[in-house]
Formats: C-alpha cells, structure tokens, sequence
C-alpha cells in the first residue's frame, strides 16, 4: 500500500493519471486530513481509508464506479488501535458510482450528510454502516430500498 503508515502526511491530491489504487492505501495515516482525487480512478478499494482519524475532507473522482468494502471504517470504532474517519462530516457521491460495499462508513460517528449527484444509479450490498448517526442510516435505509426497487432493472 502505496502511501501506509506515513504519519505525516496531511493533504494529498491525486493525479488525473491515476487508474487504480492497492487495498488500504492510506492505512494509518493518522494525520491525513485532505484527499482530493481526479480523473480516471474507477473504485477505492478494501479499507482505502482505515485509521484515518482526521480525514476531513474528499473530493471523489467523476466517474468512480465503486466504493469498496470498509473504504472509512474502523472496527468496531477502532481499528489496531486507530479511530475510523471520525471527523469526516460530509460527502459527494458522484452520479456515476453504482455500487457502495458493505460496511463502507462503520465508526464514521461524525457523518451528518452524505449527498448523492443527481442521475445517481447506485446500488448497495447490503447494509452499508454500522454505528452510526441517525442520519446515515436514513441514506443506508434509502440505498436499501432503492436496491429492492431496481433488483430486476437490467
């Protein structure tokens, strides 16, 4: 994992050169607290953000397709010790993602809003958080529902 464990590491902006990324990218950068990503990245992946206790802020790509699995989690609030994205407040889905993994904001107690871009087709595996603010869970209700509705689309 490309950036793991840099303690120090406060704003990163990704280049729109950027295609993929290894699970747990950012694992246990503690002091990461801006991310803005661009262009042609099509999904985070497993724990991108785990143990990033002071993550803030994240500009997702347009076009991002997939939101994996434990993308902002901590488990159980922690994880080996670290707090999940406890600070992170808000953010944009972009239209085009289409799949939000299981357990993607577990420990994110500070989300009070999670936007969806309009045209937005997402889907969700299941239940997309855990511990979390009664607002989240209206979106997770919402993502749920939607899932039912559209199961037999095409």
């Amino acid at each position: 994992s490309c950036f793991a464990d840099m303690i120090s590491l406060k704003s990163i902006s990704l280049p729109a050169s950027l295609v993929s990324m290894d699970k747990e990218n950012f694992y246990g950068c503690t002091s990461l607290e801006t991310v803005e990503m661009a262009g042609n990245l099509s999904a985070l992946p497993y724990r991108t953000f785990v143990g990033c206790e002071n993550l803030r802020s994240v500009t997702l790509p347009e076009g991002l397709k997939e939101i994996g699995e434990d993308v902002f989690v901590g488990i159980d609030s922690t994880w080996n010790g670290m707090d999940a994205c406890v600070k992170l407040e808000s953010i944009v889905i972009p239209a085009s993602v289409e799949f939000i993994g299981t357990n993607t904001f577990n420990g994110c107690t500070g989300l009070k809003s999670v936007i969806f871009e309009d045209g937005s087709s997402k889907t969700s595996s299941g239940y997309a958080a855990t511990e979390m603010s009664d607002t989240y869970l209206q979106v997770v209700r919402y993502l749920n529902a939607w899932a039912e509705k559209h199961r037999n689309d095409g």
